[in-house]
C-alpha cells in the first residue's frame, strides 16, 4: 500500500480553527442580517472545516504495517525509492480528474483518484471554492515492474505510461494521442523523464487552438458568475451581489490572462 499526502497534519490542524471561527461568524451575520453572500461564506468555511476534520482523523487512524507513507510538499510528490510519486491531473476534451503518477526506471502509472469531473464545472468550482491544499489517497501498487503497474491501472481504471508516450518539459505534460488525453504533473523527477519520448513543439495552429478553448471555458465562466450575480441581484434587490460576482468574474479573466502569457513564456524559455 502506497499513501501519498498532501499538505502536513500540522498546518492542517492550525487552520482548522480559523475556519470554524469563519463558519460561525458568517454564519451569525447570515442569520441576523439575512445575508445572502454570508451564507455562502459560511457554507464555504464550512466545507473547507469539514475537509480539514476528514484529513486529520484519517491520519490519527492506525496504518497496516506494510504501508509506505509518502509525506508530500506543497506540490504532493516525493521520491520513494524505486519510484517517483506525485499528483497530477488528467483532462480529455472538456472533461478532467485528479489522481497520482509514479514514475519507474522502466515506465510509469497514472491512477485517478475519482471520477470525471466537466472542466466547465471545475474552472467555476475554482473561483468561488477555496481549494485546501490537504489530500490523502492509498493505492495498492504490488511494485514498480511493468507488469505490476499494468495491473494496479486495470484494478484502478487508470493507465500505463510507456515509452511512447511523449513528455514535455515546458508545460510538465505526458501525451500520446487525443483518445489518451493529456496528463499534467505537480512536480517532475530529476532523470527520469528521459524514457519517454521528447514532445515536438507545437505549431502555431496549435497553439491557437488550446488558447481558444481555455478562452471559451474562462468566457462560459465569467458569464454564468455574472448570470447569477444578476439573478441574486434582482431577486434580493441588492445590486452589490452583481458587483461582488462580476469581481470574481473578472478575476477569472485576469488568471486567465495570466496563464496564457505564462504558457508563451515557458515555450519561448524552452526554445
Amino acid at each position: 500500500m502506497v499513501t501519498l499526502r498532501l499538505g502536513h497534519s500540522l498546518f492542517a490542524a492550525l487552520m482548522l480553527p480559523p475556519a470554524l471561527g469563519g463558519m460561525v461568524a458568517c454564519l451569525y451575520l447570515a442569520v441576523s442580517l439575512e445575508s445572502l453572500p454570508a451564507a455562502v461564506c459560511a457554507l464555504l468555511c464550512a466545507v473547507a472545516a469539514g475537509r480539514l476534520v476528514w484529513v486529520l482523523v484519517r491520519r490519527h487512524g492506525q496504518r497496516p504495517a506494510n504501508e509506505v507513507v509518502v509525506m508530500g510538499g506543497l506540490g504532493g510528490a516525493a521520491v520513494t525509492h524505486p519510484a517517483f510519486i506525485t499528483f497530477a491531473r488528467h483532462s480529455k476534451g472538456m472533461w478532467g480528474r485528479q489522481g497520482l503518477v509514479m514514475i519507474a526506471e522502466e515506465g510509469g502509472v497514472f491512477l485517478p483518484m475519482g471520477g470525471a469531473m466537466p472542466l466547465l464545472l471545475e474552472f467555476f468550482l475554482t473561483a468561488l471554492v477555496p481549494r485546501v491544499r490537504f489530500a490523502d489517497v492509498s493505492f495498492e501498487i504490488g511494485g514498480t515492474s511493468p507488469d505490476a503497474m499494468a495491473e494496479a491501472a486495470a484494478r484502478h481504471g487508470g493507465m500505463v505510461l510507456g515509452p511512447d508516450w511523449y513528455w514535455n518539459d515546458a508545460m510538465r505534460w505526458l501525451h500520446r494521442t487525443p483518445e489518451d488525453g493529456m496528463l499534467v504533473l505537480d512536480q517532475v523527477p530529476e532523470g527520469r523523464m528521459g524514457l519517454f519520448k521528447v514532445a515536438p513543439k507545437p505549431t502555431t495552429a496549435e497553439l491557437g487552438h488550446t488558447g481558444r478553448k481555455v478562452w471559451l471555458i474562462s468566457g462560459l465562466v465569467s458569464a454564468v458568475l455574472l448570470g447569477i450575480g444578476l439573478g441574486a441581484a434582482l431577486w434580493k434587490d441588492d445590486w452589490e451581489l452583481l458587483f461582488g460576482f462580476g469581481f470574481y468574474a473578472f478575476l477569472v479573466i485576469v488568471a486567465t490572462v495570466f496563464g496564457m502569457r505564462m504558457v508563451k513564456r515557458r515555450y519561448r524559455e524552452a526554445g
